[in-house]
């Protein structure tokens, strides 16, 4: 799951159901104002707790939510905020359906007792997890078939004090790791999640070989649930491309764009260009078309806790990656453009590629290490990617 954040200044505005449940013309639906809706940013960490626990009457049509929650985005903030840092699991049962499909690091689960155990295993080995809400984006209303759809970006800091299967023995030492949940929601209950952790940079932190980490893991096989979504996902890109019977068909040219000032561009507009532009230079491996996808000075993170700045950094890090996977392709399967914080916008996708020869870097090690890079020599996998470009 790649997720990239980027920057849009012109805030909320009256958006059309259409717009926010995927070309489905459903009414209009307007948003408040951008001087109503706190930002987080504009909070000190000691005021997070006011901007979770807002009250009021609610910004935006909510059917079937509960009345405390004064927009999706005040949902999303106030349940993470309860069940991992007040610790109420009980919250998860009035939060995530029963039948709820789960898609992490460790694997894929189905139903809400899986969500539960799940939790009460990172707080035995992590007690003290924060969760900082560093961003929150999101898109779909009440009226959408979907519901809405949310991706929250978060800060944590953590100590290991607890024994974990993947990181071994309590240390007690102290870890910053990011994490990006995107979430479907229907009537007050998440019906579908992804998650993203930067596990290489908590492995860096704990003073871990995160190379034999990743031999184990690679040598290791996969649950049923997640070679299924796996194989799945390398049948959808074939699939794909047997369909058109020419692999570069499958991948348009973008459409003409010339930016005008940033305040002022429009948001279907944007994205659409972006992410034609952005497939493409995926489909041709041309990092020369990565340049006017991002600002000068954009920050992206990557694995181990790494961040780069500025373009030709960016560049660097798609010229190795496509060296190591050279058939990567990458489908863009959501974005999402309600910001919370500061304008910006969200896109997840899916990559499938096979991890060439000829360097240490094919290796099964390096395929699983990522920032939620699940792969081997032939497979699938989603990764988690944040940047900011600052505008």
């Amino acid at each position: 799951m790649a997720l990239a954040y980027t920057a849009r200044p012109e805030g909320l505005r009256a958006v059309s159901k259409k717009e926010q449940c995927g070309g489905k013309d459903r009414g209009v639906v307007t948003e408040a104002e951008p001087s109503t809706i706190p930002l987080v940013s504009a909070y000190s960490p000691a005021d997070i707790d006011a901007v979770i626990h807002q009250t009021g009457k609610q910004r935006h049509s909510m059917e079937g939510f509960d009345d405390k929650y004064v927009d999706i985005v005040n949902y999303i903030l106030n349940i993470t905020h309860e069940i991992w840092e007040r610790k109420d699991l009980s919250l998860i049962y009035d939060t995530y359906s029963d039948s709820c499909d789960v898609y992490s690091l460790s694997g894929v689960t189905v139903g809400v007792e899986p969500v539960v155990r799940g939790t009460i295993r990172m707080l035995a080995a992590w007690p003290d997890r924060t969760m900082y809400p560093a961003n929150v984006i999101w898109s779909g209303s009440d009226a959408c078939e979907d519901g809405f759809y949310s991706s929250h970006k978060i800060i944590s800091h953590m100590t290991h004090d607890g024994d974990d299967k993947l990181f071994g023995a309590a240390t007690g030492r102290q870890v910053r790791v990011t994490t990006i949940a995107d979430c479907c929601i229907r009537h007050n209950k998440i019906y579908l999640e992804w998650l993203a952790r930067d596990n290489s940079a908590i492995l860096v932190q704990l003073g871990k070989d995160v190379h034999e980490t990743a031999r184990q893991l690679a040598a290791a096989p996969y649950p049923p649930p997640l070679a299924s979504y796996i194989r799945s996902e390398i049948d959808k890109a074939a699939t794909a491309t047997e369909a058109t019977g020419n692999e570069q068909s499958a991948f348009p040219p973008p459409p003409p764009f010339h930016p005008p000032p940033v305040r002022a561009v429009s948001v279907g507009g944007e994205v659409d260009w972006y992410v034609s532009l952005l497939t493409l230079a995926w489909h041709s491996k041309d990092t020369g078309m990565l340049a006017p996808l991002y600002h000068t000075h954009s920050c992206m993170a990557i694995p181990r806790g790494k961040v780069l700045t500025g373009v030709k950094d960016i560049q660097a890090f798609f010229a190795a990656m496509w060296s190591v996977f050279p058939d990567a392709s990458m489908r863009v399967d959501h974005v999402s453009s309600v910001p919370y914080m500061p304008p910006s916008s969200d896109k997840q996708s899916t990559c499938e590629g096979s991890a060439g020869s000829g360097s240490e870097a094919s290796s099964p090690s390096s395929a699983r290490e990522g920032k939620g890079w699940e792969a081997r020599r032939k497979g699938s996998w989603r990764s988690s990617r944040s940047s900011r470009p600052l505008v």
